[in-house]
């Protein structure tokens, strides 16, 4: 007896909960199952002849002679990228060659290239040693009618034993040269 008494309550609390979720108006609908499809179907109707006459207002407000007239912002035509196919040429540099200053006189070398980091000097031989970043410059010049002309020319690493990129080399005493 218990257990009935118990889902008859329980039906009715569920009942009672569920019809004080809505309004009198809602009540109405939703037992008329047929009314609710129409219902829908006008709501659908109203909010597409809303936005059609919002459109349509929009419009008379743009050319409606009373406003001032407005300059829309017109979007702006995209600039055209093109890939250039045509190669350029870059001129071909100047390489400081070791060659290009053999036979030069003592003063003629210290115009061209510099004052050196370090001058030794033994008899007829005299050494100017320019030290770079990236490598050691040791020109050799021998005495020759009272004076001292280039006859070597060689480059070394800056660390003993250490390898000599003698392309990073000829760069850099390009740079000091320009």
């Amino acid at each position: 007896m218990n257990i009935i008494t118990n889902k008859i309550i329980f039906i009715f609390l569920t009942f009672l909960f569920f019809s004080s979720c809505n309004t009198i108006e809602n009540k109405e609908k939703i037992f008329k199952a047929g009314s609710l499809s129409n219902d829908s179907l006008k709501l659908q109707q109203n909010s597409a002849l809303n936005e059609s006459e919002q459109k349509i207002k929009n419009e008379k407000r743009l050319t409606s002679p009373e406003m001032a007239p407005i300059k829309t912002p017109v979007e702006k035509p995209k600039v055209k990228t093109l890939i250039l196919n045509k190669k350029i040429k870059l001129p071909k540099r100047n390489r400081f060659n070791f060659n290009s200053i053999k036979n030069f006189s003592e003063t003629d070398l210290i115009k061209k290239i510099g004052k050196s980091s370090f001058i030794k000097q033994e008899g007829k031989l005299k050494n100017y040693q320019y030290y770079f970043t990236k490598c050691f410059l040791d020109v050799f010049l021998i005495n020759k009618n009272n004076n001292f002309y280039v006859n070597l020319v060689k480059a070394r690493p800056t660390k003993l034993n250490g390898k000599l990129n003698i392309n990073d080399c000829l760069e850099e005493i390009e740079k000091k040269l320009n």
